[in-house]
This record gives structure tokens, sequence and C-alpha cells, in this order.
């Protein structure tokens, strides 16, 4: 797929995906099966876009094997339906490597996050994604948490010719507009953190917004996004308030909230690896409860 047309798929909601993992005599394992019927329900929603192995994906707990697993497995049953993006970690040279294995599992795209190893200073991080773009063909997305990747730096980056789009995790609204303002015409910026952001980034025009209640609510994040696009912003904040409630769990509890949620509407969620506080039943009858007055079936 042409980096043009990947960019152009690559607007609106953007999919955090959940890796699921099933319990095996006491070992978690990948759950192929539960990946797709995932991107399935992701398909049937017209989802533009998933990012698979994220921060909420468990990145940081998957082994090489895993990793290429996973977005093998999203990026067949995607079947270019989605576009797919792989979370990507490390120094440069395990970033070149782990890209170009992403690019052959079929990824359309990868969200970089570099290591400390890499340095901060403008130069080191234009070097990295410099580096990563020349040795793949398909997109690269930066990850900005603070104003180490300043508007000059995004700048200086959107003219690499695989520059897919930014996730802006920073939640600094100044700079957001600023960012949208300046490069939006040349890059995607994508409003990224706490969902309860989301209308923020879509009042200051963000080119698509990135969300971890999406993967059992997608149809609730798309009418919001369609909502900002026709300037309704009255029924923006009426849908934010509706997810309000699981957003405060979700605070709480992580993807391990995101993963209940899954397992209760017939979606696959599962164990996890990453530490974390479990919900309690309490908090569990509580989210389904949220669910059924989203008119979301559960399974009980």
């Amino acid at each position: 797929m042409k980096i043009e047309e990947t960019r152009r798929r690559s607007k609106g909601i953007q999919v955090f995906a959940i890796t699921p993992f099933i319990d095996n005599n006491g070992k978690t394992i990948v759950d192929e099966e539960g990946i797709k019927r995932n991107v399935n329900s992701w398909v049937t929603a017209n989802i533009p876009v998933v990012v698979t192995c994220g921060g909420v994906g468990e990145l940081w707990h998957l082994n090489e094997e895993e990793h290429f697993q996973v977005v093998r497995t999203t990026s067949e049953q995607a079947s270019g339906k989605i576009i797919v993006i792989a979370g990507v970690t490390g120094d440069t040279e395990s970033c070149v490597n782990t890209s170009r294995k992403m690019e052959e599992a079929g990824a359309d795209g990868v969200l970089l996050f570099p290591s400390e190893s890499v340095g901060t200073d403008r130069q080191s991080v234009i070097e990295f994604y410099s580096t990563i773009s020349k040795s793949i063909e398909i997109g690269i997305m930066p990850f900005r948490i603070d104003n180490t990747v300043d508007v000059d730096t995004v700048r200086r980056l959107s003219d690499l010719p695989n520059m897919l789009a930014l996730k802006e995790e920073s939640e600094n609204m100044d700079e957001f507009e600023h960012l949208v303002r300046e490069v939006g015409n040349q890059v995607i910026i994508a409003g990224a953190g706490s969902d309860q952001l989301a209308p923020c980034f879509l009042l200051m025009g963000a080119g698509a917004l990135t969300s971890s209640l999406a993967n059992y609510l997608p149809n609730q994040l798309l009418t919001m996004w369609n909502s900002a696009q026709e300037k309704d912003f009255h029924n923006v904040m009426k849908i934010q308030k509706t997810l309000r409630p699981i957003e405060l769990l979700r605070q709480q509890f992580g993807h391990r909230l995101h993963k209940a949620a899954m397992d209760m509407i017939g979606l696959s969620g599962g164990a996890t690896r990453a530490p974390g506080i479990s919900p309690t039943e309490s908090d569990l009858n509580n989210l389904n409860q949220y669910l059924n007055e989203l008119g979301i079936i559960t399974k009980g």
C-alpha cells in the first residue's frame, strides 16, 4: 500500500488494541483466535485503524516471537480492511530490525517508542526517526509525550517520505493546538492519552483520535468523531458524558478493565501479564451496568 493511501486512511478513530492471552497450564500464551475475533468486530464497526502492541497491548511483556505473532495475526485478519500499525521500542538498531520484521508481518506502519539511549536533543531525535524511516517502506508514527519532540522537530520529521502521523500524548492543549496549526496539513496529529480529553482534541482539529475504550465501544467513539466533523460538539459532549463512568474505571484499572469489558461482551480480553490492580466484583458489576446502559449486550 502506498504511503499516501495509508495516510489518507489513517484519519479518524485509532483503536489501541489490547493483546488477548489465554491461560495454558499456568502459563499465558497469545490468543490468536481471540485476536481474529476482536479484529472482526472493528472491521464490522468500520474502525479505520488498529494500533497493536502499544502500551495497552502489553508490548513490554511480549517476546520477539510473540510480537511478530500478534502483528502477523492482526494484519492477516485485517486483510487490508483496517490500517494496522505496530508498536516498536528500543534503541536505533533494535528499532530498525524490529520495524523490518513488522513490515514483513504485514503492518502498514510502526509506532515508535525510542529508548532513553537514543537521547533527547533535537538532532538525536531526528536521526533516530530518519534512520528508521529509511530502513522501511511502511509508515512511521513518532510518539510525543513531552516537549522533547517540539514543533520544529515535527516540522523536520514531516518531510520524511513515510511520515504517517504523530501520536501526541503530552496532554498540553496549548502545544497540541500549535502542532495542529503549524503542521496539521502535512501530517496527522493524533490526540492521545486520556479518553476524557477526546472532546478537546477534536475541537482543536485532531486528524485522528487514539482510544483504548474503542476496543469495545467503537460505535460510540466513531459517532463522537463524526459529530465533531459536523461541528456538532453538543453531541460530542453528550457522548462523552455517557462514557465518563467507564473512563473513570479505566483510570483505576487500565488494560485490566478493558479486558474484563471485552470478555463481558463476548470478545477476547483474557489474562494479562503487565502489573496492575484488578477490578473487584463490585467494580465489574458497575462496568456491566454501564455497558448495559450504553446498549451493549453483555453475557451476564
